[in-house]
């Protein structure tokens, strides 16, 4: 129970760097 509430969290962090680097390079390619 608590390791799917570690991984879904692991998910999220990591979905939520891409989209956060994605962001940081095209306002920098901008």
């Amino acid at each position: 129970m608590l390791h799917d509430i570690l991984q879904d969290i692991l998910a999220a962090a990591a979905i939520t760097a891409f989209v956060t680097a994605v962001l940081l390079v095209l306002s920098a390619t901008v």
